[in-house]
């Protein structure tokens, strides 16, 4: 015999003994196609096999929401290594209750793949079958270590379920049947949650004088799965500095709000700044509703400094030469300056009181340095 009748010769004895092993569900039909594919050798090349093979998903695991009941999802059979592949075959199970297969499609890494499948019932695919009509040498790597995709649609909800391959083999150029590894895909749909959070607390200040204002940004995440509405309050200590509404807020989104905290009124001393979130309806993840971002000194007007070496004293309690220091050294400046310092940007106006901060140090933070210089803390 002929070495190509040979090699057609092992080929059939392979697919023989795999369909003595699944008889019970292969068709005469099927064996009859693979014969009649297996007939059309014209050529082979021997054979040499690199080690173990696992044939698995990818991604080995989805957790939900996405995707959500109604939505699909395409997960990937795979393998990473394996020489002198000529056909594979598997049996694929699911859970139909949870998901409904609506589409299967070749990987790539067999070129000229037939893709043909024995039976496809709910929840189960009966010898889904990947064989390259030409015989050709294929190895991975080089080629695309997909080997079959398929898309499911979520039908309910689930705490736990699996996607697997109950068996499987594929087959060498040699026709020798091999076992690979086997990795199952496990699935979790969580029901849809309420979830807002603060993701950020920032000051533009870490002191501001009692007449004056410091800006405070609160980024806001809606982290859940349903459009919120919530309020948000920010707080100095335990001091409530305001209260800002956050309306039709999508899931999957954030925003920043910003508050103006008024020091008019506040005791000298140190203030650790929060921002809370409410409790929307149905929430039950509370721990990141709440956020701060730290201490701010609330000083007399214009007392910065307590000393003209970087970085500088705290405060000290007189507006003197020290704070004219700094000052001077910030003069000019705004955020896209290197000197910039917004703890020096005291108020944008020379009016009692005294008009926010407006993003520059210049002749208005002047107007008060000069206002209170030389007084000293009662």
């Amino acid at each position: 015999m002929t070495y190509v009748g040979e090699r057609v010769k092992t080929v059939l004895v392979a697919m023989s003994t795999l369909f003595l092993r699944k008889r019970s569900k292969l068709k005469s039909k099927t064996l009859l196609c693979l014969v009649i594919l297996a007939s059309l050798v014209i050529a082979m090349v021997p054979f040499a096999y690199a080690g173990p093979t696992t044939f698995y998903f990818d991604p080995a695991s989805i957790t939900g929401p996405p995707p959500g009941v109604g939505e699909t999802f395409t997960v990937t059979i795979r393998v990473d290594e394996v020489p002198d592949l000529y056909w594979w075959v598997m049996d694929i199970s699911w859970d139909p209750t949870i998901f409904d297969l609506v589409k299967v499609d070749e990987g790539g890494a067999i070129p000229h793949c037939y893709l043909f499948a024995e039976m496809i019932e709910d929840g189960f695919i009966d010898n889904l079958l990947c064989m390259n009509v030409y015989m050709e040498e294929v190895s991975v790597p080089p080629n695309p270590n997909d080997l079959v995709h398929l898309t499911f649609l979520v039908e309910d909800f689930t705490f736990g379920t699996e996607i697997s391959m109950p068996w499987a083999v594929w087959i060498n150029l040699g026709g020798d049947e091999k076992t690979p590894a086997l990795a199952p895909l496990h699935f979790e749909l969580l029901p849809p949650v309420h979830d807002v959070a603060i993701t950020d607390v920032t000051s533009w200040k870490t002191i501001v004088g009692q007449i004056f204002s410091c800006q405070v940004n609160v980024t806001v995440a809606n982290e859940g799965d349903f459009t919120e509405t919530f309020d948000v309050t920010l707080y100095a200590d335990t001091i409530v500095i305001g209260t800002e509404t956050v309306n039709d807020l999508p899931n999957g989104t954030s925003t920043v709000l910003t508050f103006m905290w008024d020091a008019t009124g506040f005791a000298k001393g140190s203030y650790t700044i929060t921002a809370e979130a409410d409790q929307v309806p149905g929430e039950t993840d509370l721990d990141d509703n709440m956020c701060e971002d730290g201490t701010v000194i609330v000083a007399m007007p214009c007392d910065i400094a307590g000393s003209t070496t970087t970085p500088p004293a705290p405060p000290d309690g007189e507006v003197d030469y020290k704070d004219v220091f700094w000052l001077l050294k910030a003069y000019g400046s705004d955020p896209s300056k290197p000197n910039w310092d917004p703890n020096l940007d005291f108020a944008g106006s020379t009016t009692t009181p005294p008009a926010p901060p407006d993003g520059e140090v210049d002749y208005k933070d002047v107007y008060w340095m000069l206002k209170y210089y030389g007084k000293t803390d009662p």
